[in-house]
């Protein structure tokens, strides 16, 4: 053990021995040698079907996505009611996978609908579609 550090420590610095040591640059150091970074983001545009097809019946998603809007509003710590689905929560949960759907399959019809009144191909115009309250495309 050193108690008080190597002998040449007690001798001028003239007769210490000389150094092997050589500094290292910036560009040999791992931490700072320069690394290429490639990013590739794909924004993959999945279908609704998604969320249909992990349920075996239409009442059972209704419930599910309930509990799952229950769970993100308790996050955000907004008053939550407790109990069974109501029969409120399942009509909304209806609307929003309905409109979900509806913007992947009809997103140009959406635009148009928000930009303009009237709607330009015959065959549509004939249905006098519409966006009622709930952003649900409706037609007559």
């Amino acid at each position: 053990m050193y108690w008080n550090g190597p002998l040449f420590l007690r001798l001028p610095e003239e007769q210490w021995p000389m150094s092997q040591f050589s500094p290292l640059t910036l560009d040999q150091l791992p931490e700072h040698s320069s690394k290429v970074i490639t990013t590739l983001t794909i924004n993959v545009k999945s279908p609704p079907f998604e969320v249909f097809n992990r349920f075996s019946s239409l009442n059972k998603m209704q419930r599910v996505l309930s509990f799952v809007f229950r769970f993100l509003d308790r996050l955000r710590r907004l008053p939550i009611c407790s109990g069974p689905v109501t029969f409120m929560e399942r009509d909304t949960m209806l609307s929003v996978v309905i409109r979900q759907t509806q913007l992947y399959y009809f997103s140009e019809l959406f635009k148009i609908l928000e930009t303009r009144s009237t709607v330009t191909p015959p065959s549509m115009a004939q249905l006098a579609p519409h966006v009622d309250n709930k952003g649900v495309i409706r037609v007559g």
